[in-house]
């Protein structure tokens, strides 16, 4: 730790499993400063083993969520190149892409298999939209595994919605799934990133898929190195199908970092009355900071749409009661306040954008053909 920052009971225990080689995960509610445990422990490893690491040829992996992050992290280690900080996808794509023969296997004998179940699983023989697009699919990936097993190019990673297997391309979530498989049942590929990669931290864990959980676990399940170290929050989970609460390997210990940074008492309060794992206490000055709450529920209303999805005029409606509730606050037009909205098509409804599927669909299009 530097002089200026005092190291919390966390980050003390946090240290002492690195020092024994000891897997763990950090449980690290709203405002403790989970980065900056995140960094301080990287920091750590720099100075106690940095030089054993860069003579064994060696690096430590941290594995973050989002390109901003990955740069806000690689700007607290120095740029350090003893750092692997990366993207999940990312990671993941580099370390299996030389791997082609065992991806063409992977998805000719689990994911599409995968894939067409769950579309026979959805088509119940009627008329309906969805089980019409359901026969459709499979018939999409009975046709493309065919194309799979019967041309070899080079399996890719594109951006893009739907993989298309004839083509050999994955998107995001076939990445996740090839890669942890992989990673899951070939032994030999653990052990080459076990040997690559002794200390493995992941941030926002409560974001990150379960399977690829699974498969790190597998990765760190043996006592000594390598481990892994998690770092997140399973209330702040934003996407659905990820981890939530998450664990490391057998043998590994969970760290509470209880104390919050950011928020005055009465907001900690609030806090604590709505979890039962993680008990937080004021981290510093803002002990001192009584400050106040203010809720405001707003009822929504039932879904008058086709297919439970909300009318226009519902979506006005909900629009203009959370108007309504800032300007009760005092809000309106302040700077210094900052509006979350997690719904991408209430954002882009906001935006004056039009949110019809397809007309977005084109749009993202033109934009990509526009930037290659």
């Amino acid at each position: 730790m530097t002089a200026k920052l005092k190291p919390t009971e966390a980050d003390k225990k946090i240290a002492e499993c690195i020092a024994k080689d000891v897997s763990f995960s950090v449980i690290a509610g709203a405002g403790s400063g989970k980065t900056t445990s995140l960094v301080e422990a990287l920091k750590g490893i720099q100075r106690s083993r940095g030089n054993e690491l860069r003579k064994n040829g060696q690096r430590v992996v941290c594995i973050t969520y989002t390109n901003r992050a990955v740069g806000v992290i690689s700007s607290r280690l120095g740029f350090d190149d003893l750092f692997y900080v990366s993207t999940l996808h990312g990671f993941l794509w580099a370390e299996i892409a030389r791997f082609q023969d065992a991806i063409r296997e992977t998805l000719r004998d689990a994911i599409v298999p995968q894939h067409m179940e769950k579309a026979r699983e959805k088509d119940n023989g009627g008329t309906s939209q969805a089980a019409q697009k359901a026969r459709k699919d499979l018939e999409r990936l009975t046709a493309q595994l065919a194309a799979l097993n019967a041309h070899k190019p080079p399996i890719c990673y594109e951006e893009t919605v739907i993989s298309d297997y004839s083509k050999c391309v994955l998107n995001h979530d076939d990445v996740i799934d090839v890669a942890a498989y992989l990673i899951t049942n070939k032994p030999l590929l653990r052990k080459g990133l076990g040997f690559k990669y002794p200390y493995i931290f992941v941030d926002e864990a409560q974001d990150t898929f379960p399977q690829v959980v699974e498969a790190l676990n597998a990765v760190c399940a043996d006592e000594g190195l390598p481990i892994v170290g998690y770092f997140g929050d399973p209330m702040q989970q934003i996407y659905d199908k990820r981890a939530g609460g998450f664990a490391g390997p057998k043998g590994s210990e969970k760290i509470p970092k209880e104390e919050n940074f950011r928020s005055s008492t009465s907001v900690i309060d609030l806090l604590n009355n709505f979890r039962t794992d993680l008990k937080q206490v004021p981290g510093g000055k803002n002990s001192d900071v009584k400050g106040s709450v203010l809720i405001t529920i707003a009822q929504a209303p039932d879904p008058a749409g086709p297919r439970k999805t909300y009318t226009s005029e519902q979506l006005d409606e909900v629009t203009a009661k959370f108007e309504e509730a800032v300007e009760q606050w005092g809000w309106t037009d302040i700077t210094p306040v900052k509006n979350l909205f997690l719904a991408r098509q209430m954002i882009a409804r906001r935006l004056g954008f039009v949110v019809s599927g397809a007309l977005v669909t084109r749009v993202w299009r033109i934009s990509k053909a526009a930037v290659r």
